[in-house]
């Protein structure tokens, strides 16, 4: 699919669970997270020649966690294209998302707005997120009531008491 001159009318996105047991959407998913949060200031001590055997196991971690979903935007005309994907939680009380991914081309265009909503999450209420990159500069506006929470990463949610989720909250 041909990415230059698209604006929405000229695609159709369509979203379905990521299958995580297939390796090719587990990899798409690992990757892009991976690649584009390693240039995070937030990303911790990992050097760059360990990036990928660290950060690729705990990624899979949060992926394979009980309670996460994750969730590909596709094309709806070549399911085989994907726009983006979205890995979170909404079991508990306060809705985690651990990263949104969506693809630079596709990107202003409501894409991540739609994919919160797919996971269950109103862009305007109160969620938290587990990983700061560059891109969120631009969403802040969009998503006025989210709190940044690294620990939801370091911490099984069970045990990611209010005391340890206050002292890392900042807007």
């Amino acid at each position: 699919m041909s990415t230059e001159g698209n604006t929405p009318a000229d695609y159709d996105p369509r979203f379905r669970p990521a299958n995580l047991a297939d390796s090719g959407e587990r990899t798409f998913i690992r990757s892009t997270w991976s690649r584009y949060f390693k240039m995070s200031r937030d990303a911790g001590m990992i050097h760059t020649d360990d990036w990928a055997m660290v950060m690729h196991r705990q990624i899979d971690r949060v992926l394979d966690r009980a309670s996460a979903r994750s969730i590909l935007c596709f094309e709806g005309s070549s399911p085989g294209f994907l726009y983006g994907w979205i890995a979170g939680d909404t079991s508990g009380p306060m809705p985690i998302v651990y990263f949104v991914h969506v693809k630079a081309p596709f990107q202003r265009n409501g894409l991540a707005r739609q994919l919160l909503q797919q996971l269950g999450i109103d862009a305007k209420k109160p969620f938290e997120y587990m990983c700061r990159t560059a891109d969120l500069l631009f969403l802040k506006d969009k998503i006025p009531l989210a709190t940044y929470n690294p620990l939801e990463a370091r911490f099984p949610r069970a045990t990611s008491t209010n005391a340890r989720r206050d002292r890392w909250r900042t807007k």
